[in-house]
């Protein structure tokens, strides 16, 4: 558990780094990545080790494209993020796309 102790750090990290950008936007954004400077790619990775360590039958020739963040919310005591999974099946262009959302406290 350490290592995603960790990558929960990073993750805090780059949404502490957005913050200041976030909170001068003069209206609501789609998504946010392009302020949280590379959550997206950590979180993707993230995600996909939990699904194949999980033993929880993930299919290993599925993978994560990428995600987009359409909320996140950042206290002393939690951590969420919320978005679209973009995910792909091994040796195809076949791609779809799936709402998630994540906690950590």
């Amino acid at each position: 558990m350490k290592s995603l102790k960790s990558i929960q750090e990073l993750i805090a990290e780059k949404l502490n780094a957005g913050i200041p950008y976030l909170s001068n936007l003069l209206k609501p954004e789609v998504y946010y990545n392009q302020y949280l400077d590379g959550a997206s790619s950590i979180l993707v990775s993230l995600l996909q080790t939990h699904l194949r360590s999980n033993g929880n039958g993930w299919d290993t020739a599925k993978w994560m494209d990428d995600c987009l963040i359409t909320a996140f919310g950042l206290t002393d005591k939690e951590l969420s993020l919320g978005g679209i999974a973009i995910w792909g099946k091994g040796r195809t262009t076949e791609q779809w796309t799936e709402p998630f959302s994540l906690r950590w406290h």
